[in-house]
C-alpha cells in the first residue's frame, strides 16, 4: 500500500470506528464541493477490481468534517471552518461563505435604507422599526441584562443600540447628532455595555489606562466609514492573498485575547476591564461572526486610515511577552493559590482584584509573598513542577531566585 494514499474503504472504516456513518455518496459530495481533494480510480491488480484512492490525510479531513456537521447549517460553513483552521480549501469555496454573509448583510441594508436611518436622529419609521426589534424575544437575555436590570430601561437602551448599529451598517453614523445627558447614556457606551465590555471604560490593569474611552461614540464614526455600505462588490474583488492575511491576523488576535482574558478572569474572578467577557465571546463565536471579523481586517487593510491596523500591530507586539512570561506567571499564581495553603490568602481573587489596577500595589503584594515562598519553597517548587510551569521568566517576582 502506498503511504501517500488512502482508499475510500479505509476512510469509511476509520469514520465508522470513530462513531460516524459515512457513505460513498457523502465522500463524493464532499469531494465535488471542495472539502476533499480529488480521488483517483485505478485497478487493484490481478483481477481484484478497482478502488478509489485519495491523498494521505484525507481520513483526518473526513473525521473533521464529521465532527463539524452537527454544528453547521451547510457545507459552505464547514468549508469556512476548515479554511480558518488552516486546511487547504479552494479559494472559491472559502469565499462562498463570505459571499453568503455579504448577501445577507446587503439584503438587510436594502430593507432598512428606505426607513430613514440615514437621518442622524432616525426617522419616526426607523425608530419604530428599532423599537419593535428591541422588544423581540430574539434578543439574547445576556445582552438585555448587560444594559440594565429593569425591563423598560433594557428596551429603551436596546432601541439605541439597534438604531446605532443600523447607522453604522449604512455608513451614516454621526456622533455629534446624539445629545446625551451623561457619558453612560451615549450611543458608544450603550454598544459597549451590550457586548459586556462596560468595565473596559473604567478599569485599569497594572497602571494601563482603560482600553476603551469613557465615551466611545466618536470612534463609531471611523467604524461606520470602515464597514458601512454594501459588501458584495468588495467580496467580488477579494484576492485569496488578502483573505489569508486577514484570517491570520484575526486568529492571532483571537488567540491572544482569549488567553489573556481567561488568565485575568481566573486570577481575579471578575470581568476586569471586560477582557474575560471578550474571551468568552470569542470562544463561542459562530461562523458569521468569524467571517465578519475577517472581513473587518480586509476592510482595514484597504482603508486609507490605518488607525485600526496600527493599533492591532501594537497589540501584536505584546503577544510574545505575554505567552513567554505573562501566561506562565498567571498560571503559577492560580496553581500556588490552590495547592499551597500558606499562599492562598495573598493570592486570593479578592486580594488580587484589589491590587490589579496598580502595578506598584500588585508587585508589593507579590513581594510580600517572598518570606512565605522561602518558608514553603519545597511545596512551591513541587506544585509548579507538577503543573509543568517554568519559573525562569518570573522567578524574581513569585519565588526567591536560586542565589538568594
Amino acid at each position: 500500500m502506498n503511504p501517500n494514499e488512502e482508499t475510500r474503504d479505509q476512510i469509511i472504516a476509520a469514520a465508522r470506528e470513530a462513531g460516524f456513518h459515512v457513505t460513498r455518496l457523502q465522500l463524493r459530495r464532499w469531494r465535488k464541493f471542495g472539502l476533499l481533494e480529488r480521488s483517483r480510480r485505478r485497478g487493484r491488480g490481478r483481477g481484484a477490481g478497482s478502488a478509489s484512492f485519495y491523498p494521505a490525510g484525507t481520513t483526518l479531513r473526513a473525521l473533521k468534517i464529521c465532527a463539524l456537521i452537527p454544528k453547521h447549517r451547510s457545507l459552505s460553513e464547514i468549508a469556512w471552518e476548515l479554511w480558518m483552521d488552516g486546511e487547504q480549501i479552494p479559494a472559491r469555496v472559502a469565499l462562498a461563505c463570505l459571499r453568503a454573509l455579504a448577501q445577507t448583510h446587503d439584503e438587510v441594508l436594502a430593507r432598512i435604507r428606505p426607513l430613514g436611518f440615514e437621518r442622524p436622529e432616525g426617522s419616526r419609521e426607523a425608530l419604530a422599526f428599532a423599537r419593535k426589534a428591541a422588544e423581540s424575544s430574539a434578543v439574547p437575555r445576556k445582552v438585555r441584562s448587560n444594559l440594565a436590570d429593569e425591563n423598560s430601561l433594557q428596551t429603551d437602551r436596546l432601541q439605541t443600540v439597534i438604531r446605532t448599529a443600523a447607522q453604522i451598517m449604512l455608513g451614516t453614523y454621526d456622533a455629534d447628532a446624539a445629545a446625551v445627558l451623561a457619558d453612560e447614556d451615549s450611543d458608544g457606551a450603550m454598544l459597549i455595555q451590550a457586548a459586556g465590555f462596560g468595565p473596559a471604560r473604567t478599569d485599569r490593569v497594572l497602571d494601563l489606562a482603560p482600553w476603551l474611552p469613557q465615551d466611545p461614540s466618536a470612534g463609531l464614526e471611523d467604524t461606520a466609514r470602515l464597514v458601512g455600505g454594501d459588501w458584495l462588490p468588495l467580496i467580488d474583488q477579494l484576492t485569496i492573498e488578502e483573505l489569508c492575511r486577514a484570517r491570520d491576523r484575526w486568529k492571532s488576535f483571537k488567540e491572544l485575547a482569549i488567553s489573556f482574558g481567561d488568565a485575568l478572569g481566573g486570577m481575579v474572578g471578575a470581568n476586569i476591564a471586560g477582557f474575560p467577557s471578550m474571551a468568552e465571546m470569542l470562544r463561542t463565536e459562530d461562523v458569521d461572526q468569524t467571517a465578519m471579523a475577517v472581513l473587518m481586517f480586509v476592510l482595514a487593510e484597504r482603508s486609507s486610515n490605518q488607525t485600526f491596523l496600527d493599533g492591532f500591530k501594537a497589540y501584536e507586539g505584546v503577544a510574545a511577552s505575554w505567552f513567554s512570561r505573562g501566561l506562565p506567571a498567571s498560571r503559577a499564581i492560580e496553581v500556588l493559590r490552590d495547592e499551597v495553603p500558606a499562599l492562598s490568602e495573598a493570592l486570593s481573587p479578592e486580594r488580587l482584584q484589589s491590587v490589579i489596577g496598580s502595578k506598584a500595589d500588585f508587585d508589593a503584594n507579590l513581594e510580600a509573598l517572598r518570606p512565605l515562598t522561602e518558608e514553603h519553597q519545597a511545596e512551591v517548587e513541587a506544585a509548579l513542577r507538577r503543573a509543568g510551569i517554568d519559573l525562569s521568566a518570573f522567578a524574581s517576582s513569585t519565588t526567591p531566585s536560586s542565589g538568594e
